[in-house]
């Protein structure tokens, strides 16, 4: 079987056998050909030889070249491409049925946007510009997202006026999907750096030009926006060969890295930590550098802190007589000069391995965790007394200070041999020997779990304020029917005497009274919501949605409105609050309808997977006022109103109920609109197994 270019190819030669071919149709590969095959004369363009000359140029030019391009001519609009066009129509779309045909049935997706902006050119004769516009278009089988840069410009006929619009476009697809992906990139990048709580530094290897991030202004002590240099001249004079040397060496390897003191003018110098890299042009010349900058003075003062007790202690022993220093008697006074737990550990060594320590000096407030004195600890392996801290951090981390000498310090939860304590735990590697400091905080951990505690309480007494509030509301109902009955007996039986201001003072008593009862009646209902729901049952929502809309027959007969629904499941759920959900959402789309424009409302369901789960997604949209975007998610708010009493009577209860009923189901509901245009909510509910 010929395929679609042979056929095309045949159907152009027959052609050229029965009539002579325009110049402007010579040529333009496989779209020129299509052009010229096109049965024209059953098109109220007619055959080619009548069209205008404006549109012979135009379309010329436009199979010619070699940049993508589209026309729409006429009052029909139709459509005309050419060959570097044809692509963006995908694989399995439009082509080649989209020549010759009008603009609104080749593009029914995106006719609402393309359409004003084409009647703009052909009123006003001014081209225009756009840039990277989501416009989507169905091709390849499906709707798909596709983003154009692309330029629409008046072709003027021969009497001067506009007669078509002449598009250059290119699909930036790929490109503006590059950029959303380097965007979110650097937005974990910079999240990950924050939440480390580190600075960045990049500098121009060859102008000394700086940039700093906020963080780095902070550890430095220098004003936003500082001048080039003021970072260098913030570091240490006596740094200056060990930078160097490492620079030495990141020339050679990349990596740069290196511990240095930074000058402050708030406060006493600190430690910073850089680490980063150098890129280098083609001749290997370094470029630039980009570091993060880590602030590690506690950990320098903790060590050097701990040194130089450790230095102390040694000096004073060095100082004693001989026997002093070979007695862990009073080896054993000194430690226990510390207040907070603190342990001397000799490395069990297996193999080249360290695989346990022993005890060589501990103080009275380490020795209580095990119960017992520092005594009987000593010479004793930790796992006699703790096994359970081979599988815990603290081994790890003292067994890495032992075998690499690098000071360690970190957060420690021990939860086991009958422990349960929080602290902050540092080991340095002294003459052979791990020493280690413990700063113990489990009183103030236990009274952060108290506080949750208090919180989760806190919650127990909502949900009973919530009880209370709903027995309070049914007690509230018959006040209010009294007023009523009252209020009517007393205007009934005045009215011959009342005038005009007295009268309307009743209207308004009657009218709050009608206010507060419905107010009441919606608290009542999320109050009903609110508490906890029966268990769940099998639930048709197709009867439920036609239950609802027999209870607003009277409502929808006097809007003249018109109610679409589609298929609907039948799930797992609580009828009677589902019933309450569709209730409220019809109501509203009935109530915030346009004036002068019936209602129309469509209730749908699909399915839906979000988030790894299924879930029913289902659909009731309006056609009437709509609300700005950005109230999407404040309207679900208790007491919430966009409109005023007089324009549109309710209490801003009827949205939270709507809330609630969705989170009582273990889903949720959100709401899409645009001002003037109608608004769509769509609720979201877990599939379970039936």
């Amino acid at each position: 079987m010929p395929t679609l270019a042979t056929r095309t190819l045949i159907i152009f030669v027959n052609h050229l056998r029965t009539s002579p071919v325009p110049s402007f149709l010579q040529g333009g590969g496989e779209m020129g050909a299509l052009t010229r095959s096109y049965d024209w004369a059953a098109t109220p363009l007619g055959p080619p030889d009548a069209w205008p000359q404006s549109l012979r140029t135009t379309l010329g030019i436009l199979l010619h070249s070699r940049f993508p391009m589209c026309l729409f001519w006429g009052a029909d609009l139709t459509f005309f491409y050419n060959d570097a066009f044809r692509p963006s129509l995908g694989a399995d779309g439009k082509h080649p049925g989209a020549l010759g045909q009008r603009g609104a049935t080749v593009w029914p997706e995106v006719w609402p946007d393309v359409y004003p902006q084409i009647e703009g050119i052909l009123t006003q004769g001014i081209a225009t510009w756009h840039e990277d516009q989501l416009l989507p278009i169905y091709r390849n089988g499906a709707l798909e997202d596709v983003y154009w840069t692309y330029s629409y410009s008046p072709v003027f006929d021969e009497s001067g006026k506009p007669r078509g619009v002449f598009v250059t476009c290119v699909e930036t697809t790929k490109t503006v999907s590059l950029i959303q992906e380097l965007q979110l990139t650097n937005e974990k990048a910079r999240l990950a750096i924050e939440s480390a709580d580190l600075g960045v530094v990049e500098v121009d290897l060859l102008t000394e030009d700086v940039r700093i991030s906020h963080r780095i202004e902070e550890l430095f002590g220098l004003p936003s926006g500082s001048a080039r240099g003021a970072f260098l001249e913030r570091m240490h004079p006596d740094d200056v060969l060990l930078r160097q040397a490492a620079y030495e060496r990141a020339s050679a390897s990349g990596k740069l890295e290196y511990e240095s003191r930074v000058y402050h003018p708030q406060g006493p110098e600190r430690w910073i930590r850089l680490k980063g890299s150098l890129t280098f042009d083609d001749a290997g010349t370094p470029q630039r550098m980009i570091a993060v900058v880590q602030d590690i003075t506690a950990q320098k003062a903790f060590s050097a802190e701990l040194s130089r007790q450790v230095r102390a202690r040694t000096r004073e022993l060095e100082e004693t007589h001989e026997r002093l220093l070979t007695s862990n008697r009073y080896l054993q006074q000194i430690i226990n000069i510390f207040n907070s737990p603190l342990q001397v550990l000799q490395p069990v060594w297996e193999g080249g391995d360290v695989v346990d320590f022993t005890y060589q000096l501990t103080n009275e407030a380490y020795a209580a965790y095990a119960g017992v004195s520092p005594a009987q600890l000593e010479g004793r392996r930790v796992s006699e007394f703790f096994p359970g801290y081979f599988g815990t951090d603290t081994f790890r981390n003292i067994r890495e200070v032992a075998l690499s000498g690098k000071e360690q310090i970190w957060q420690n939860h021990y939860s086991a041999d009958g422990l349960d304590i929080y602290n902050e735990m540092g080991a340095v590697l002294l003459n052979g020997n791990v020493v280690v400091h413990l700063n113990d905080y489990t009183g103030l951990k236990r009274l952060q779990l108290e506080l949750e505690r208090r919180i989760e309480e806190l919650k127990r007494s909502n949900d009973r304020l919530e009880e209370f509030a709903h027995a309070a509301s049914h007690d509230l109902k018959e006040p209010i029917r009294k007023i009523h009955y009252f209020t009517a007996q007393l205007k009934d039986g005045l009215a011959d005497g009342l005038d005009d201001a007295q009268r309307r003072a009743f209207e308004r008593v009657e009218k709050a009274a009608k206010r507060m009862g419905s107010l009441i009646d919606d608290l009542l209902q999320y109050s009903h919501v609110s508490q906890r729901a029966p268990e769940p049952e099998e639930v048709d929502l197709a009867q439920t949605v036609a239950r609802v809309l027999d209870d607003l027959e009277l409502d929808i007969t006097q809007k003249g409105a018109r109610v679409e629904v589609g298929p609907l499941p039948v799930l797992q759920g609580h009828r009677r609050q589902l019933q309450q959900l569709f209730q409220n959402l019809v109501s509203n789309a009935l109530k915030y309808s346009r004036p002068g424009t019936a209602p129309e409302v469509r209730i749908s369901a699909t399915m839906t997977e979000e988030n790894g789960q299924r879930w029913h997604l289902l659909s009731v949209a309006d056609n009437g006022i709509g609300f700005p975007e950005e109230y999407k998610d404040k309207i679900f708010g208790m007491f919430v109103r966009l409109h005023g009493l007089n324009e549109y009577a309710g209490t801003g209860v009827g949205l939270s109920i709507v809330r609630k009923v969705a989170e009582n189901h273990g889903g949720c509901i959100r709401a899409h609109s645009t001002e003037g245009a109608g608004a769509t909510f769509e609720l979201l509910l877990p599939v379970g197994d039936r």
